[in-house]
């Protein structure tokens, strides 16, 4: 079995709701998404996912949510964009385009800052 990740950071703003006051306001994060990708076979070349279509995947994205208000953006599904949250969008954008390539997606993590991270994985 063979491990790859990529990763990827985007600045973009986020309200958190029903939190009572905390991080209720609109505020800034470096976010930087990790995806966790499994493959059980490598290529004549010896690669399980070809690194730039895995990049091409994940920039669209990310692209989309970068510089933006997460807590106004439609695709979110109206949920609180917390890190839990975004996490899960990303993965089920990724999932499908993870698969093509052929590998599977395992884990989706976003990092809020250094210390602090949520994931998804199904």
């Amino acid at each position: 079995m063979f491990e790859l990740y990529v990763r990827r950071a985007f600045d973009a703003s986020h309200a958190l709701r029903d939190r009572g006051g905390l991080c209720e306001g609109p505020h800034t994060h470096r976010f930087e998404c990790e995806a966790k990708l499994q493959a059980t076979e490598v290529d004549a070349a010896g690669m399980a996912v070809d690194f730039r279509r895995l990049d091409a995947a994940i920039d669209g994205i990310v692209e989309s949510l970068a510089g933006r208000a997460l807590h106004e953006l439609p695709e979110l599904g109206g949920v609180s964009p917390s890190a839990e949250n975004i996490a899960r969008h990303i993965y089920v954008k990724l999932a499908p385009e993870v698969s093509g390539l052929g590998a599977r997606l395992v884990k989706v993590r976003i990092w809020e800052d250094a210390d602090h991270c949520a994931a998804y994985l199904e």
